[in-house]
């Protein structure tokens, strides 16, 4: 499975802002997200990507087509999630945040994730330096009962050395596929170490 790996840094975010809202719209309406997507809402939250000079976005790419796409940026740019490390006394100038790293069904299991990981994780160092203490990541607490053919990315995660930390939660409000209206939803947060 060939894929292009195309980076994109703040600015040069901000034309790909349609393509990327509509990838994300498609895959989150699998499992666990079960995401009802608005394309002007996906548009307007990607849009901090394209107005952080430190954000980084990664397409994978098929003959130009977009297949996946993931994405960063330091914590002190991500007003959503920094409360729980607020909350601990984490100091958000310290961590970097990772958003979604999401590839369409028939382009996973070839390593693409390892690859998100490993160029989101260069991305972090190469901003924050020596003061680069986590990277950091949250993953939706679901109860529903996953499908026969979901594969859990949580080993990916583990050999990547993250570990999930249950005190480290965030809420998040949006439209499950069938709902009439958005409804909270709980993220726990996974961190890895760096030195």
């Amino acid at each position: 499975m060939k894929l292009e790996l195309k980076a994109l840094y703040g600015r040069d975010i901000a034309p790909h802002l349609s393509s990327l809202a509509k990838l994300r719209i498609t895959i989150f309406k699998e499992y666990p997200y079960l995401y009802d997507g608005n394309l002007t809402y996906e548009e307007k939250y990607l849009k901090r990507y394209s107005d952080c000079e430190d954000a980084l976005i990664i397409m994978a790419l098929d003959e130009g087509t977009p297949a996946g796409m993931s994405s960063c940026l330091p914590m002190a740019y991500e007003d959503e999630f920094r409360a729980p490390f607020l909350k601990h006394q984490i100091d958000v100038n310290e961590v970097f945040y990772f958003g979604e790293s999401i590839l369409l069904p028939k382009y996973r299991g070839h390593g693409i994730g390892k690859r998100f990981f490993t160029l989101r994780e260069e991305h972090a160092k190469s901003i924050l330096g020596d003061h680069l203490k986590y990277t950091a990541f949250c993953a939706v607490n679901r109860q529903h009962k996953p499908p026969k053919d979901y594969q859990s990315p949580e080993p990916l995660w583990l050999k990547r050395g993250y570990q999930k930390y249950p005190d480290l939660v965030a809420t998040y409000h949006w439209k499950d596929i069938g709902d009439d209206e958005e409804t909270p939803k709980t993220l726990t947060f996974w961190l890895k170490e760096h030195s």
